[in-house]
């Protein structure tokens, strides 16, 4: 059986809509984590990039591969997510993307300063003071704690 074939039934099956093209949209996009040798809804493997989907309908939740949210679903927040952590873990000091700065506010993880704060110190193209960098930073820690490993 195809991967596509596999999540195309198994989203259906928790769906309230018996076709695809109805059941795709009754899902959202929750969150999103990096968690090892996870499986996919779609049958693969050692998946890392995880991301959460719900259905509004019937509060069904899923645990998708971010290559099914993304190809399939039509679903792009899981990638900014990934993006971030892939640049945070190569440098600390680097900016999470936008996007993923508006979802990690969303969650209430942060407070309204840091979302004001960290917003305005990623637009500017002057080198940062020393104690920007250490509130970067401190944003920058806490949403890869909230986003790396949930096992």
């Amino acid at each position: 059986m195809n991967n596509a074939f596999t999540l195309t039934s198994e989203i259906i099956a928790l769906s309230e809509s018996s076709t695809w093209e109805g059941a795709k949209r009754e899902w959202i996009f929750t969150h999103a984590f990096q968690r090892p040798e996870s499986a996919c809804l779609c049958g693969k493997k050692s998946i890392i990039n995880v991301c959460i989907i719900t259905n509004f309908i019937n509060d069904n939740e899923t645990e998708v591969g971010n290559c099914c949210v993304k190809k399939f679903m039509d679903m792009d927040e899981g990638e900014a997510v990934f993006i971030s952590l892939n640049k945070l873990k190569h440098d600390i000091e680097s900016n999470i993307t936008g996007v993923a700065l508006d979802m990690f506010n969303e969650t209430g993880k942060i407070t309204a300063w840091e979302y004001e704060f960290y917003s305005d110190v990623m637009k500017k193209r002057k080198k940062l003071s020393p104690k920007q960098i250490k509130y970067k930073v401190a944003v920058n820690r806490k949403f890869m704690t909230y986003y790396r490993d949930k096992s």
